[in-house]
């Protein structure tokens, strides 16, 4: 069955709005409550009170892995006849970013089972390499993101602000994701500037997804 780019335009969308409340939950809600960077104890403490949170918190990272994959296909189609090469970067890009999350939420899954044992050592090494590795793969989401936004500013039917807006998005994930693994000693510095950034980033996507699903694919 041959879907309609209004189709393709619906299912990205629709990703895009399930991705942001899974990763509001998963990210904004367990793990900022679970662990607490500089404070191994606590955070063993949250996880033995909490295991059944955390791991309600995996499971939604694994909601957003698998959203993360529809994004980058259903793109993929949606933009095909506006620039082939270019959609293809673009999906490569995001599944290739949707890996790095993928081995970075198996972290995660480590953390449960060392949580038994009650290693903190061991428990706080896996967070911060899940973190480690997330981090890496959003250098790699930042190139999708400037990747789209070139696709959006060469289409007829996609208000421009979108496409700029996706490219100030990506660059700020490619800059401050590189900067954190190329100068890890500014880390609270490169923090502070992620906190002032997040908002205006997660608008370029945001903005993007409701795009498409109230207007993506429409025939005028």
């Amino acid at each position: 069955m041959t879907l309609t780019n209004r189709k393709y335009a619906l299912i990205a969308g629709i990703a895009l709005m399930l991705m942001a409340m899974a990763a509001g939950y998963a990210y904004g809600f367990v793990y900022s409550s679970i662990v607490v960077s500089d404070d191994t104890q606590q955070t063993l403490l949250n996880l033995q009170k909490e295991p059944s949170l955390f791991r309600n918190g995996i499971i939604a990272w694994v909601w957003i892995f698998v959203l993360d994959l529809i994004v980058a296909w259903s793109l993929y189609k949606f933009f095909l006849d506006t620039n082939q090469g270019l959609s293809m970067l673009t999906a490569i890009a995001r599944t290739v970013y949707t890996i790095f999350l993928g081995v970075g939420v198996l972290q995660l899954v480590k953390v449960m089972v060392l949580l038994p044992a009650g290693d903190p050592k061991e428990i706080m090494m896996a967070l911060q390499s899940f973190e480690v590795i997330w981090s890496l793969g959003l250098i790699i989401f930042g190139v999708h993101l400037i990747s789209l936004g070139k696709l959006v500013l060469t289409t007829d039917f996609v208000a421009n602000i979108f496409g700029w807006l996706l490219l100030f998005s990506g660059l700020c994930y490619l800059g401050i994701h590189s900067a954190k693994a190329l100068l890890p000693s500014m880390e609270e510095i490169i923090n502070r500037v992620e906190m002032i950034l997040s908002l205006p980033m997660a608008i370029g996507e945001l903005g993007f997804g409701i795009w498409l699903l109230v207007k993506g694919g429409k025939t005028k």
